[in-house]
């Protein structure tokens, strides 16, 4: 149980840097129609979630709170949620029949080649309860779990 302390806007700054990177790969591992989803979807989730963020610093910083800590053991099932919605991520065949999960396109070799008919890829359906749970977990662990640091 390793316990991190950074300046208040030395958190946001990660945090935010975080947030890029997870958008990019939530939009690189999508393709199609779903793609434009996934722009409005967790892009915007993510921006809403980076400008609570930078309110939640900004009182800190009014407080005179110079630094927070934060538990690193509360990272895993942020990372667990997102890696399960990285690999079930929804990609289509945009115009023609089809849609088929990231991890089916992996496992495919990485080829959409004769995955773009109508498939029965149920794993489909966990993706946005599984997004739903990576959403409430970064809320709840970026929000609720880092603390101010008594100096």
């Amino acid at each position: 149980m390793e316990i991190v302390k950074k300046s208040n806007w030395g958190f946001f700054a990660r945090f935010l840097a975080y947030l890029f990177v997870s958008g990019f790969l939530f939009l690189f591992t999508s393709g199609g129609w779903s793609a434009l989803f996934i722009v409005f979807y967790v892009w915007g989730s993510l921006a809403i979630l980076a400008v609570v963020m930078f309110i939640i610093s900004l009182i800190r910083s009014i407080r005179n709170v110079k630094s927070v800590i934060f538990n690193l053991t509360w990272l895993i099932p942020v990372f667990a949620f997102q890696f399960l919605g990285l690999i079930l991520n929804r990609k289509d065949c945009g115009d023609s029949d089809g849609a088929f999960s990231f991890l089916t396109y992996m496992l495919n070799g990485f080829s959409s080649t004769g995955l773009c008919v109508r498939s029965n890829d149920y794993s489909l359906y966990f993706w946005f309860p599984v997004m739903i749970l990576y959403l409430i977990s970064v809320v709840i662990i970026f929000f609720f779990k880092t603390k101010p640091a008594t100096d």
